[in-house]
C-alpha cells in the first residue's frame, strides 16, 4: 500500500524556485550564446581575476571578529550543561545498522551509551552515577583519575571515537574535573588555545584527544600519563599517540595504560596489533638492521631460530592484577598499578625492558557474572 499526499503551497513554491534555478544554470552552461573574438574564434572560459591588493583592513577585522565569535561559542559550549536540542519521546525507538558489526561491537565495549544515551523526562542527557557504572572502562578511570590528580600527574586520554570524548566530557562535568579537548572538528586556533591551557593551568590535569587528530604534530610534554581508551588496528597509530609525551623537553617518566575489555573484540584488536609489532621486530630488529649491502649478505647479522622464537613468545606486558567483588580494583592493586618507583630508582624515563616486557595489565574478574575486564 502506498499513501500519497499533495504538496502544500509552500512546498510547491520551493520546488518551482528550485526548478527555475536549475534551468538557469543549465542554460548558462549549454544554451548560452558563445562570445567570439574579432577573428571569429570562440572565447575560452577563464576564472575571474581577483585583485588582492583591494583587500582592506576591514576584511582582516571581519575575520578576527569571526574567529572571536567562534571562540566565544566554543567557550560557552564548554561551560554550559550538555543538553540535547530536541525532546525525544519516551517510547522512541532506536534503529541500529548492522553493516559494520565490528564497529558496533567496539561501541558496546567502550560504553553502552554509544548505543542508547538515556534521557531524563525533560529531554536532557541523564548524567548520573549510572554513566560510570555502565562501563567497566569508566569504572577503572573513576578509580585511577582521582589518585592521579592527587599525585599531581597530568593525563592524556586517547580514543578512536569522538563520541567517547563526548561521554568523557559528561563524566568530567559529573566529577567536576577541569579538562581540555582536541579533535578533528576543531580549528587550529582552538587547538592551540586548548594545548596552552593544558600546559599552563595546574587545575586542568586531563586532556581528551582523538587518536587520529591528536596523535601527530603536537607537543604535550607537560603530561606524564597516557591512557589509551580503545586500541587501533594499526599499532603505529597508538605509538604515535604515546609519543605526544615522549618529546624533547620531557623530564618526567611517562606511564602508558591501555584499557581492554577481556574476551571481546578489544582483545582481537590487541592481538592483531601485537602480531604486527612482532613482525616488525623480526624484520627490523635492534642492532640487526644497518641497511648496508654487506650486512644483508652477512648471515651472522641475521636472527637465528632461538631469537625468532623468543620474539614470538615475548609479551608487551608484565603482570596481571585481579580485582575483587567489592571493588573494581583494590586499593593495594591500585597503588601497585600507579607505582613509578622503578622508573625513579633507575633515573631513566623508561624502565629496563625484561624478557616479558614492561607494561602492567589490569585484569578484573567478577565471579558472579563471569565477566572480566
Amino acid at each position: 500500500m502506498v499513501l500519497t499526499k499533495e504538496m502544500e503551497e509552500e512546498e510547491k513554491r520551493l520546488v518551482e524556485e528550485s526548478e527555475k534555478k536549475e534551468r538557469e544554470l543549465m542554460d548558462e552552461v549549454d544554451g548560452a550564446p558563445v562570445s567570439q573574438t574579432s577573428s571569429g574564434r570562440p572565447k575560452r572560459r577563464t576564472r575571474k581575476a581577483v585583485d588582492y591588493s583591494e583587500e582592506s583592513e576591514d576584511t582582516v577585522n571581519d575575520l578576527e571578529k569571526y574567529l572571536e565569535k567562534l571562540q566565544k561559542d566554543a567557550e560557552f559550549q564548554a561551560s554550559s550543561t550538555p543538553v540535547v536540542n530536541m525532546v525525544m519521546p519516551i517510547d522512541a525507538q532506536i534503529n541500529l545498522k548492522l553493516q559494520n558489526t565490528l564497529m558496533l561491537l567496539k561501541r558496546c565495549c567502550n560504553h553502552p551509551y554509544l548505543i542508547e544515551y538515556p534521557l531524563n523526562p525533560s529531554g536532557e542527557f541523564m548524567i548520573d552515577e549510572k554513566l560510570v557504572e555502565s562501563s567497566g572502562k569508566f569504572l577503572i578511570l573513576d578509580r585511577m583519575l582521582p589518585e592521579l590528580k592527587r599525585r599531581g600527574h597530568k593525563v592524556l586520554v586517547f580514543s578512536q571515537m569522538t563520541s567517547i570524548l563526548d561521554i568523557l566530557m559528561d563524566y568530567c562535568y559529573l566529577r567536576g574535573y577541569e579538562y581540555s579537548r582536541l579533535d578533528g572538528s576543531m580549528s587550529y586556533a582552538i587547538r592551540d588555545e586548548n594545548m596552552k591551557k593544558f600546559a599552563a593551568d595546574p587545575e586542568v590535569f586531563l586532556f581528551l584527544l582523538s587518536t587520529r587528530a591528536g596523535g601527530l604534530g603536537i607537543n604535550l610534554t607537560s603530561a606524564d600519563t597516557v591512557i589509551i581508551f580503545d586500541s587501533d588496528w594499526n599499532p603505529q597509530a597508538d605509538l604515535q599517540a604515546q609519543d605526544r609525551c615522549h618529546r624533547i623537553g620531557q623530564t618526567k617518566p611517562v606511564m602508558v595504560y591501555r584499557l581492554i575489555t577481556a574476551n571481546t573484540i578489544d582483545e582481537k584488536i590487541l592481538e592483531r596489533a601485537a602480531a604486527k609489532r612482532k613482525l616488525e621486530k623480526m624484520v627490523i630488529h635492534k642492532n640487526k638492521f644497518k641497511g648496508s649491502k654487506a650486512d644483508l649478505n652477512n648471515r651472522k647479522s641475521s636472527l637465528d631460530v632461538a631469537e625468532l622464537v623468543e620474539l614470538l613468545k615475548s609479551r608487551d606486558y608484565d603482570k596481571a592484577v585481579k580485582g575483587t567483588k567489592e571493588k573494581v580494583i583494590s586499593d593495594q592493586d591500585l597503588q601497585f598499578l600507579l607505582d613509578r618507583s622503578d622508573f625513579k630508582n633507575q633515573g631513566k624515563t623508561r624502565a629496563k625492558r625484561g624478557k616479558d616486557g614492561v607494561f602492567k595489565v589490569l585484569a578484573v574478574t567478577d565471579d558472579s557474572s563471569g565477566i572480566s575486564l
